[in-house]
């Protein structure tokens, strides 16, 4: 998980959703030197931290702007939303 929130929400949202159990990582906004998405760099920081190269990678969003980012990276990409869809992501 990469958020622009804290890991405490993270936590709390996952275990709402009962997936924490899913996944092995947070990446949360202190972990990225609390520069946000986004900004390149988190992204970078969070495929160094995973030894993951971008093309290996694919970012899941509700965020256009996040996803852009992602995309200029070289990552796969998939716009998550209820009533908009837009054809730049995956």
């Amino acid at each position: 998980v990469f958020t622009n929130g804290s890991r405490a929400h993270a936590e709390r949202v996952l275990a709402c959703l009962g997936v924490a159990d899913r996944f092995e990582e947070i990446f949360d906004i202190r972990i990225a030197g609390y520069q946000p998405k986004p900004f390149p760099d988190p992204y970078r920081e969070v495929m160094r931290y995973l030894s993951c190269s971008a093309d290996r990678s694919i970012m899941v969003e509700d965020s256009i702007d996040n996803l852009v980012t992602a995309r200029e990276l070289g990552m796969r990409t998939v716009l998550v939303r209820e009533q908009e869809q837009d054809g730049r992501f995956d």
